[in-house]
């Protein structure tokens, strides 16, 4: 039996059909395939340019139109590398979560003065709370515009400054995770020279509420 490819456009229905790109193939071959944007292609980002969105393509409409849904969101890296700056210490720390029933990760970088590991614990546990607090009950579009938009980070730095002066506090990813299984706040760190770089939060998971000495 022939196959028959052809180009579909691919839409992201929860933006009311958000137009994302085109991939080749067949309605079998499409799904699942991923599609990359820059934030700065969504109109109503007005602030952060230095993400991509990742998009996964779900299902097949009429007229050789593709669905897809939000798979991850990622921070170039050049601008991971301008937040680090010398005598400072960069906190990568994940906190797993729920989002319209579904498992995701939220992987932040957390710039603070160089300070003892009890203000570290105190920090990766508050982050963990506050998350869980700011996206009980969002749509997962909602919560993406929060963060693409800075909302979330800004609002949670200024709670933990509270805590601990942080000097800058960003999402580094935000991503669909394939289980369910019960995970906590973790939290590695990386060497400066790293940065710009994949992360060894980012390479391999980091025990709960343990810290990756540098190097």
């Amino acid at each position: 039996m022939k196959i028959n490819y052809s180009w579909y456009k691919v839409v992201y229905p929860e933006m009311n059909d958000f137009f994302i790109g085109e991939v080749y193939g067949s309605n079998d071959s499409v799904i699942g395939k991923t599609v990359k944007i820059s934030a700065s292609n969504i109109k109503d980002v007005k602030q952060r340019f230095g993400y991509k969105l990742q998009f996964r393509i779900t299902g097949v409409r009429d007229q050789n139109i593709c669905v897809a849904d939000i798979d991850s969101i990622m921070m170039m890296r050049e601008w991971i590398g301008r937040l680090v700056r010398h005598n400072i210490r960069k906190m990568d720390v994940v906190v797993p979560i729920s989002v319209e029933g579904k498992p995701f990760k939220i992987k932040y970088i957390c710039i603070i003065s160089k300070t003892n590991r009890r203000y570290s614990k105190l920090i990766l546990d508050q982050i963990a709370k506050l998350t869980e607090e700011k996206v009980k009950g969002y749509k997962l579009k909602d919560l993406v515009m929060e963060i693409l938009n800075g909302k979330l980070q800004i609002e949670i730095q200024k709670k933990l400054n509270k805590v601990y002066p942080i000097r800058n506090f960003e999402v580094r990813m935000f991503e669909r995770v394939s289980t369910s299984k019960p995970a906590s706040a973790q939290e590695g760190e990386v060497p400066q020279d790293a940065a710009g770089s994949e992360s060894a939060a980012e390479k391999a998971e980091s025990k709960p509420a343990q810290e990756v000495p540098q190097s």
